[in-house]
């Protein structure tokens, strides 16, 4: 009976622990707050590309008319040089995307393991307690037997 209570203690513990890992990582505030920074940073780097964009064209147009060269030729080019940058910017901008999803992988499989640990640990310490309480209820029962077993005070042999 003890044993199957212990086993019912160690099962709600579990629980609750792959409860708590679930809840934790759903409102993770480091993750959401990742999330947030990276989408932050697309945005300026989108509002960056397009500010350069328009000067790109403006000193094309400005080069093109100094030199007597054909605007839309300068156009062309600096149009071509947008894109290049843009290209560019999107290539750094998916590598830290990608090393922030890796990072945050790692943490998650860290913390993975810290409450597989712990699991085991609770586990571990289910196990004792359960084995301790068995021993504890064999050894009341020896107790009881012997008493049993010993002749009462009252009961004194004859002489």
């Amino acid at each position: 009976m003890m044993a199957q209570a212990a086993q019912q203690v160690l099962q709600q513990s579990q629980a609750q622990a792959a409860q708590q890992q679930a809840q934790q990582q759903a409102q993770d505030p480091v993750l959401m707050l990742q999330q947030k920074d990276l989408e932050i940073k697309a945005q300026k780097v989108q509002g960056e590309l397009a500010m350069k964009q328009q000067e790109l064209q403006l000193k094309a147009q400005e080069l093109a008319a100094r030199q007597g060269e054909d605007p839309q030729l300068a156009a062309a080019k600096a149009q071509q040089e947008m894109q290049a940058n843009a290209m560019r910017q999107q290539q750094e901008l998916q590598a830290n995307a990608q090393r922030q999803q890796q990072d945050l992988q790692a943490r998650m499989a860290k913390q993975q393991q810290d409450t597989a640990a712990q699991r085991a640990k609770l586990a571990m310490t289910a196990q004792e307690h359960a084995l301790k309480m068995q021993q504890n209820a064999q050894a009341h029962a020896q107790k009881i037997r012997m008493q049993q077993e010993q002749p009462t005070k009252k009961e004194k042999p004859a002489k």
